[in-house]
């Protein structure tokens, strides 16, 4: 369903996105915040889909990866928890977009590995989540997703 729905607006990936002018509207952040104690249990789940889908779609990747993958999923679950509880903050949440893109941009990751790394965990999302949430709450999650992810391949100016 998810993929669907990125399928089906052609402009979905090449649509230039700025945190701040672009920020999710009121709905779509209550329904993350409403969502988010569902898709933190089943944090581990969602990262070990998540990395086994990107490495599947783009083997390359696997080699960016220098930390035990424990390690690397509990860093993946942070990084969401992080973004959920700053996403009611535009400040703060461009503090943490933009050291997630800094973070990123030493180890040369070109946006369609980006992209590949969206698309991984929205799907990774839709897999573990769509029976447990109602679609317009993984639809928000994709769009908040979709805009760190743009962010991250173009970082805001502070």
């Amino acid at each position: 369903m998810l993929r669907h729905f990125a399928q089906s607006d052609p402009d979905y990936f090449a649509q230039p996105i700025s945190f701040r002018r672009h920020a999710l509207d009121p709905q779509n952040l209550n329904l993350i915040k409403d969502s988010f104690p569902s898709v933190f249990q089943h944090k581990a789940e969602i990262a070990t889909q998540f990395y086994d889908r990107l490495f599947a779609s783009v083997p390359e990747t696997r080699q960016m990866f220098r930390a035990e993958m424990a390690t690397q999923k509990e860093m993946l679950a942070s990084v969401l928890t992080t973004l959920a509880k700053a996403s009611f903050d535009p400040e703060k949440l461009q503090d943490v977009i933009a050291r997630l893109a800094r973070s990123h941009a030493g180890l040369g990751i070109t946006e369609a590995q980006f992209r590949a790394g969206e698309t991984a965990l929205m799907e990774a999302l839709g897999s573990v989540m769509a029976p447990k949430l109602p679609p317009p709450a993984l639809l928000a999650w994709q769009a908040a997703i979709r805009r760190v992810i743009a962010a991250m391949i173009d970082p805001p100016e502070n």
